[in-house]
């Protein structure tokens, strides 16, 4: 069904209104949204506990003052949108984003834009789309604030095919690390253009010299590598590339690589590859020095991807080492930095089929982030856990629901 010309006119009216008279002295955008469209978005139905698990998180990130924590109290309530549209819940994330008051709206506008397009859902597309660019185009915004809404548009075009319009857009990009984030979107897209071209643009990102670029071609090789998985030497090819592309990187990142990799075999039903992976990240991790508050997520991340492959005892034996290490040792981490080691080990044990780990894990972590006597930790720490569960599909029980309210409840100075 097509746009009505009207509604086109009567959306761009509001916007600019939105826009034009609600900035912040930094320039952002200052107001919250108004939905001004037809009531077409659907959501699909999921478990209530995961809709309150969302709803708990944005709560938590909008008791955060506006001021002086408009930057992460907008941050947080972008991720909840993002989460909102991984359980396919485009409703439900228009529904936040019009409440986020600075760029960061323009740019959840242009996410629910991406998602209706990859799921085929072309009413009222184009008003998503004019939403975020009345935002990028707003007086006095930061360039790269607004390159970043404006690059998050041009991916839509080009998961549509409208690769001129694309590109006409990222040519006004100035933001470096924004110019070659559409390469990745390219590689995937299944269009006229060649492997070799793909490749070609690929490796050019790789020879800028420059870090974001090079992270923006390693993800264009996975998706290569992914959409060409069957075609051996082209496979074979692409992986070489990123490995040569990660030279004098962090091992961090060369973990993330190999691991990207292992999950498209894995997609792939290439176990025995998968693993090779796998155990050449795992002996990157082990010839390495790491803090605890580092090595435990990279620990879950590699048990995760080795149940995926089929090694399933030491994954669950790894994990299980990795939680008893921060139980004795989480003194060494600082306390609002403890749920960021202990999620990433929840969600291993969740897709490791472990609920009774998995729930335990996520108690620890929410308990863990009652300690910080600020308030925006504690917001932050309730935020993460709850958007994971929701995620992850572990609900809490009656025990855990009852501290997660308690948080909730005490989010008050000081912040």
């Amino acid at each position: 069904m097509q746009v009505r010309s009207s509604i086109h006119l009567l959306t761009g009216v509001l916007l600019f209104l939105t826009v034009a008279g609600c900035k912040e002295t930094n320039g952002n955008p200052a107001a919250e949204g108004k939905s001004g469209a037809p009531d077409t978005l659907v959501d699909r139905p999921i478990e209530p506990y995961r809709a309150e698990l969302v709803d708990v998180a944005f709560q938590a990130a909008s008791e955060m003052p506006v001021h002086p924590f408009i930057k992460d109290r907008s941050r947080w309530q972008e991720k909840v949108v993002g989460v909102c549209l991984e359980l396919d819940q485009p409703k439900l994330a228009l529904k936040y984003a019009d409440r986020i008051k600075n760029w960061r709206r323009g740019a959840a506008y242009a996410d629910i834009a991406y998602h209706l397009a990859k799921h085929g859902m072309k009413e009222d597309l184009a008003v998503y789309l004019e939403r975020a660019e009345q935002i990028a185009n707003a007086v006095n915004l930061e360039q790269w604030r607004s390159d970043r809404i404006k690059i998050k548009v041009a991916r839509v075009h080009t998961l549509r095919g409208q690769m001129l319009r694309a590109e006409e857009i990222e040519k006004g990009i100035q933001e470096g690390g924004e110019t070659g984030k559409l390469a990745s979107e390219r590689a995937a897209a299944d269009g006229e253009r060649s492997f070799e071209q793909a490749v070609k643009e690929l490796d050019a990102l790789v020879a800028s010299g420059q870090f974001d670029q090079i992270r923006n071609a390693q993800l264009g090789y996975i998706a290569l590598y992914d959409r060409h998985y069957g075609e051996r030497e082209r496979r074979d090819t692409v992986e070489q590339k990123a490995r040569d592309s990660w030279h004098k990187m962090a091992v961090s990142i060369k973990i993330d690589l190999l691991l990207s990799l292992a999950h498209c075999s894995i997609a792939h039903e290439d176990h025995a590859k998968a693993l090779g992976l796998i155990d050449e990240a795992q002996g990157l991790k082990d010839g390495a020095e790491w803090m605890l508050l580092d090595r435990i997520p990279v620990t879950a991340r590699l048990a995760e991807a080795r149940f995926g492959a089929g090694d399933k005892a030491r994954a669950v034996s790894d994990a299980e080492v990795a939680l008893a290490s921060f139980k004795s040792d989480h003194e060494k981490i600082r306390n609002f930095e403890r749920a960021d080691a202990l999620i990433p080990l929840a969600e291993a044990f969740a897709a490791m089929g472990e609920s009774t780990e998995a729930l335990a894990t996520y108690r620890l972590a929410v308990e863990q982030g009652t300690i910080n006597p600020n308030a925006r930790t504690r917001a932050e720490d309730l935020a993460a856990n709850c958007l994971s569960m929701a995620v992850h599909g572990v609900e809490p029980d009656a025990e855990l629901w009852a501290l997660i309210r308690q948080i909730r409840e005490g989010l008050v100075a000081p912040w």
